[in-house]
């Protein structure tokens, strides 16, 4: 007798149930062997194969519960899935809250975290970014402890010579403000202000941009070089070859310079960025007291001891033969790493953000997170109480909390995949307004990133997991007698930790909704309290050089949508100086500014002592200077000439005796977050050559046709320099870019956690409402009116959000004084405002329990106790 094939045999015993297998098998032994006698045995082996894969039916996958065959796992999945699925199907408010809660939540997570990881990822095409460090000073003259980015550029020149673990420096500068390029085209200019740097030939030994065009040892070896990108490359010269073109930049007293070679575009996860690039200019040796500062990197050898390099540097200084103020200072080198996120000591080269900024993203993409899991767990554990009938008849028959749990983790992977989908949805169209909130775009492709989604899918798993433990712990804990007597919906098991998570959800509402309210009071508080003149009047020119500006000025008169005008060095809203340096002989380092006869009367400034200056004198000396308080305190305090009144003498301003003329009211010209500088008022009168900005108040009635006017003027007197005008509010803004982004952004996902906390709140609310469907009942049967209902539900609630509030209320108050301390002129938290925020919390509680709770304050009692 001839034996069938074994492999097909295999197959079959594999997937058919244990009670079927004996008869199939028989009734294809006995083919078999009918098909050997008619056809032969190879034959019949071919045979036999087609006649296994033909008696595959549906009833052979017909397991019995207590089978121990590997499939009966996949009838018990396609049971939970369908189980699942109808349930879902069946309870559409329930589906739809959770999965909507959970989307947003996960929407909003990686929203953020594609922002922590496009930071994380900035800069990493430079291969040698470890070994890159900035050289920082704290200088004697300085009455900070704020270390300075920039300082002599001689000092990384020394160094290098006399340190063999460092290989190499840079000396780097961010061109002050965006550059005006000019083109000629005939007999026409063109204009383009774009952000340009000047470095050393080893720029390209630090950062690897790649040259289209030139030759990296050679390109920036000519004093009037220039490369620019090609970008730049195309807006200024089209299709036309730019290597040899010419190109005018207002800088060094202005210059032709060449276009030596062409840069690729800058590479969008980089920190530096430029239009164009031009070759140092370093005319001061380190003898020199007076010079141009500069950024200085090194790079270090691997393994260099950085404390005991820097050690010796001061004797190194000494020893050159550097300049008295440059003596005795104070180092450190600063990680590359690390300069991108130090916003105090900036260079101006490197674009910063600061560090408590991405790790309050990080806190806040974890706590959008976990509110939005707390609320599927809490509601799906409600739910789950619900469903007692079913669980106390899983119990009875033997099903452990096992089963529980991976009924419960089909479930929640189901919602789970669902919200991912929903989610990302949810995030391709909240991207862009995320990305218009933070002025940027967001570099990193998570679209073609699959680390980035085997993550993400890792992390729905791990969050299916967790919300399916808890209530299949909750579940299993009851005995099917208290399923059948009703004390499960009503019992106090897990009720405290639901009572916490809503507790928690609410508490992490509260400090959002805080900071929120809190960063735009700070924000008015700078903008709107604090400054003697409208800035929403005053337009400023950009900074031009040219000798006809005073002339451009009193032309404006002809103007008379133009009340007055003024040329300074220092317009408000910007760090703008004429210089900075040794001032009174003091020892402390104060900043000097540039001004016409107008300034103080433009801005409103209050002369506390003596006078302001007279703007028909054509001496600049003559005028002496005018001094601020915070200057004028100094000097009384100090009283370096023992006179009765120390403001009467003459002072070293800019190495010069001068006497001061008056003193005003302190005011502000840069940010909110640094205390006012002592600085002096030079009087001039910009009729020769100089460079300076000018401030125009003007009648903002008809602004576009005051704005032609203006320009009118300028392109009589000032041709050859580009028109760029702003407002001086703008200008502010721009200070506060990072506070007015983090108002926006806590916007947004303060409103993304309330919406979750209230489905969490309307979740709580359905279940207490179906666990006192009873109590409703008797309570509705005794006389009790819907008020009366409604407070039975509010009474619960409202405990657990006033003791959010006591929870929220102090942790916002810490939070927000440590924010607030990086500003030296602020706001005071305001519990009024507290006040508010929890008085709107309980009349948000309202409404969403009004919402749910009504139809069981008013549903007919009746229905209620019929199944009792």
């Amino acid at each position: 007798m001839q034996q069938p094939p074994k492999l097909p045999l295999k197959i079959l015993r594999f997937f058919c149930a244990e009670h079927r297998l004996e008869e199939i098998e028989g009734d294809l032994f006995e083919e078999f062997q009918d098909q050997v006698q008619a056809y032969g045995y190879r034959k019949a082996r071919r045979l036999y194969y087609w006649t296994v894969i033909r008696s595959f039916r549906s009833y052979l996958f017909d397991y019995q519960s207590n089978s121990t065959h590997p499939l009966s796992f996949i009838t018990m999945i396609r049971h939970y899935l369908k189980t699942s699925l109808r349930g879902m199907l069946k309870h559409k408010s329930f589906t739809a809250i959770n999965i909507l809660g959970l989307s947003l939540g996960l929407a909003y997570f990686m929203i953020l975290s594609l922002f922590i990881t496009d930071v994380i990822l900035k800069d990493n095409f430079i291969p040698n970014r470890a070994k890159i460090y900035r050289l920082e000073v704290l200088k004697p003259l300085d009455f900070t402890d704020k270390y300075e980015a920039r300082t002599h550029p001689d000092f990384a020149v020394i160094l290098n010579r006399n340190y063999p673990q460092i290989e190499n420096y840079l000396r780097i500068n961010a061109l002050n403000e965006n550059m005006t390029i000019t083109v000629k085209r005939g007999d026409k200019k063109e204009f383009y202000k774009q952000r340009g740097l000047e470095a050393d030939t080893s720029f390209f030994s630090f950062f690897p941009f790649q040259l289209i065009d030139g030759n990296q040892k050679e390109v920036l070896s000519e004093p009037h070089s220039i490369i620019v990108t090609e970008s730049m490359a195309a807006k200024l010269f089209g299709e036309e070859d730019p290597i040899g073109k010419i190109v005018y930049l207002p800088i060094r007293e202005g210059a032709n310079y060449t276009v030596t070679g062409v840069l690729k575009d800058i590479k969008e996860n980089s920190s530096i960025e430029f239009d164009y690039l031009v070759p140092n200019y370093s005319p001061y040796d380190i003898a020199s007291g007076a010079y141009s500062p500069s950024a200085n990197y090194l790079m270090l050898t691997s393994g260099t001891d950085i404390k005991q390099l820097i050690t010796g540097f001061n004797n190194t200084i000494k020893e050159a033969g550097a300049a008295k103020r440059l003596q005795n200072l104070n180092y450190r080198l600063t990680e590359f790493e690390e300069v991108k996120f130090d916003t105090e000591a900036t260079d101006d080269v490197v674009q910063t953000m600061s560090k408590s900024t991405v790790i309050l993203f990080t806190i806040v993409a974890f706590l959008i997170l976990i509110l939005a899991l707390f609320n599927y767990m809490n509601l799906t554990a409600a739910r789950a109480l619900q469903k007692g009938q079913e669980a106390g008849i899983r119990k009875i028959i033997g099903a452990g909390r096992g089963s529980f749990i991976f009924q419960f983790l089909t479930e929640s992977l189901i919602f789970c995949t669902i919200s991912m989908l929903v989610s990302l949805l949810v995030l391709e169209v909240s991207l862009p307004y995320f990305e218009s909130i933070l002025g940027n775009p967001l570099h990193f492709d998570y679209k073609s990133s699959l680390p980035f989604f085997l993550v993400y899918f890792g992390l729905i798993i791990l969050l299916a997991l967790l919300s399916a433990l808890y209530p299949a712990l909750v579940v299993s804990r009851f005995r099917f007698s208290e399923f059948l007597k009703g004390k499960a919906m009503s019992s106090t098991k897990g009720n405290m930790l639901r009572k916490g998570l809503v507790v928690f959800q609410f508490s992490i509402s509260i400090i959002l909704t805080l900071g929120t309210v809190m960063v735009q009071k700070q924000l008015r508080y700078i903008q709107n309290e604090t400054l003697t003149y409208n800035p929403e009047q005053i337009l400023i020119v950009e900074r031009s050089i040219s000798s006809n500006l005073d002339d451009f000025k009193k032309s404006l008169k002809d103007i008379p949508e133009i009340s007055i005008s003024s040329l300074t060095s220092s317009p408000p809203g910007g760090e703008n100086l004429y210089a900075s340096g040794p001032i009174a002989g003091l020892d402390i380092r104060g900043y000097y500014h540039q001004v016409d006869g107008d300034y103080i009367n433009m801005l409103k400034l209050e002369i506390t002592e003596g006078e302001s200056f007279d703007g028909n004198s054509t001496s600049d000396i003559d005028q002496g200077v005018i001094i601020n308080e915070t200057l004028a305190n100094i000097i009384r305090s100090k009283n370096p000439m023992n006179l009765e009144d120390p403001l009467s003498g003459k002072y070293s301003f800019l190495a010069i005796p001068t006497k001061i003329r008056g003193v005003v009211k302190d005011f502000h010209l840069g940010s909110f977050h640094n205390e006012i500088q002592p600085m002096a008022l030079f009087y001039h009168d910009f009729a020769g050559s100089s460079g300076a900005r000018v401030m125009i108040k003007v009648s903002t009635t008809d602004i576009s046709e005051t704005l032609n006017k203006i320009e009118t003027k300028w392109n009589e007197f000032i041709p050859n320099s580009k028109f760029g005008v702003e407002f001086m509010d703008a200008k502010f803004d721009q200070l506060y870019t990072a506070e007015t982004r983090l108002a926006n952004i806590f916007n947004l996902f303060t409103g993304v956690a309330l919406f979750i906390s209230c489905l969490g709140l309307l979740g709580l609310i359905g279940f207490i409402t179906e666990s006192k469907t009873k109590e409703v009942g008797i309570r509705k049967v005794m006389g009790a009116s819907v008020g009366q209902i409604l407070f039975l539900f509010t009474g619960q609630v409202y405990k657990l959000i006033l003791l959010a509030c006591l929870v929220g209320v102090p942790a916002a108050y810490w939070l927000i004084n440590r924010w607030l301390d990086n500003f030296a002129y602020k706001t005071n938290f305001s519990f009024g405002l507290a006040l508010l925020v929890m008085v709107s919390m309980f009349a948000l509680t309202s409404l969403t329990i009004i919402i749910k709770s009504v139809k069981a304050a008013t549903h007919n009692p009746v229905d209620a106790l019929r199944s009792e």
